[in-house]
């Protein structure tokens, strides 16, 4: 299983996948909210040289690039690491990227002042071997920051629960593999949650901070609440229950998370 997914990781798009997200106000909410928050949380107080593990298009890495900082990406997928070369052409950045996976980085002990891991750690074979290797390339002083789709989050829960119902009723819409439906999709290993995430980096890292972004990301409905209030409105809501998810980031629909290690 683990030889298979890795192979996965090497030809890994996402493009198939996006085509199943919803695509209301409330994805383009959090899309755009999970990639900045994991990039303002990485910059912050970073001085020396930063690796993004499993970057794929290069978004996150261009846009540290563009904060002044050294940045390096590996990226298993060929055709991401394509992407992301054309994405930081465009923007006029410079990123060293590495073909790789997060099992095996190829940099020596403490390379790195900041190491993040944003939307990756739950794609990966061996999620506690990658850790441990964040963890060996991590300066002593550095931190680690690793963003995840919630799925203990209040979100997940609601919508599986209204599933369950729906089911039991027979309602038609729920004959097919619904967003936030157990067991997810393939291209994850497991379903990420904090106390997932806690378990995984307790050997080498201490906590340091967490912070949530969105509720209510595609369930069942809110999409065409959002629809018919006016935008200003729709967006009021949507940034008072991310200010909910930011203080309270168990119940997020993302979490990013921070560590420092031991």
């Amino acid at each position: 299983m683990a030889d298979q997914q890795i192979a996965f990781q090497h030809d890994w798009d996402p493009d198939y996948m996006r085509d199943v997200w919803p695509r209301g106000l409330d994805n383009a909410f959090i899309l755009d909210r999970q990639a900045s928050v994991a990039v303002e949380i990485t910059a912050a107080g970073a001085r020396g040289p930063v690796l993004e593990v499993g970057s794929a298009e290069g978004s996150n890495t261009s846009q540290l690039n563009l904060r002044g900082l050294a940045v390096f990406a590996v990226e298993p997928s060929a055709g991401m690491l394509q992407r992301a070369a054309e994405k930081s052409a465009a923007l006029g950045t410079r990123v060293t990227q590495v073909c790789g996976i997060g099992e095996t980085l190829p940099f020596t002990n403490g390379t790195f002042d900041r190491v993040l891991c944003e939307s990756a750690l739950d794609h990966v074979a061996d999620p506690g071997r990658a850790i441990a290797e964040m963890a060996r390339v991590l300066r002593h002083d550095g931190r680690l920051v690793i963003g995840f789709v919630n799925y203990g989050g209040a979100t997940v829960r609601a919508a599986r629960l209204v599933y369950g119902v729906a089911r039991a009723l027979g309602a038609r819409w729920t004959r097919r593999h619904l967003f936030w439906d157990s067991p997810v999709p393939n291209e994850h290993t497991f379903e990420c949650t904090y106390p997932d995430v806690a378990h995984l980096c307790a050997p080498y890292f201490v906590l340091d901070g967490a912070r949530g972004v969105s509720i209510g990301w595609a369930f069942p409905g809110w999409g065409r609440v959002l629809e018919r209030l006016p935008k200003p409105a729709a967006m009021k809501l949507l940034w008072v229950l991310d200010r909910i998810a930011w203080r309270v980031p168990r119940v997020a629909d993302y979490v990013v998370t921070v560590w420092r290690p031991r």
